[in-house]
């Protein structure tokens, strides 16, 4: 895979991590938008600079049909980024990169269902700077029996990925 540097405009070169040396760019000529694949993290230029570390992003889609990229967040409460009509020629790149730098801040992920129905996703998520935490989404609304039944699951994920409980 290449990392597809000159794809990057010089201009932009000094407002990214190491002057853009491990960006992966995607351009979006609709709206003048840059995404770049970044080992530290997602980076959004847009006339000001956003800066997401992978641990922030819970995935990142594409819908052929609709040619639209998503970026969704742990909280399924956030509404997903979403981007229309990315140049083509860069989207593979961009695509596997970016798969590649998430996967690593995902270290294990758990699906549960608690005792009022309602399903839970635990997972032990890596910083950056290599720190480990868990994080816990509920999609739906938890009844008061859920929370014994929720930390139990979480301890037991902590567990597995050698947190402490």
């Amino acid at each position: 895979m290449s990392l597809r540097k000159s794809k990057i405009p010089a201009e932009l070169k000094p407002l990214l991590p190491r002057g853009g040396r491990n960006c992966v760019p995607l351009y979006f000529a609709d709206q003048d938008l840059w995404l770049f694949a970044d080992p530290s993290g997602l980076i959004r230029r847009d006339g000001e600079l956003t800066r997401w570390e992978w641990h922030e992003v819970q995935q990142i889609g594409w819908d052929r049909d609709t040619d639209t990229l998503s970026v969704s967040w742990p909280d399924p409460g956030k509404a997903p980024l979403l981007l229309k009509n990315p140049d083509s020629a860069m989207l593979k790149a961009f695509g596997d990169y970016a798969r590649i730098y998430l996967q690593k801040s995902q270290i294990y992920t758990q699906f549960s269902t608690l005792p009022s129905g309602t399903k839970v996703r635990i997972a032990v998520r890596a910083k950056a700077d290599g720190s480990r935490f868990s994080e816990v989404v509920a999609f739906g609304a938890l009844a008061p029996g859920d929370l014994s039944a929720l930390s139990s699951l979480e301890s037991q994920v902590r567990d597995m990925a050698g947190l402490p409980a």
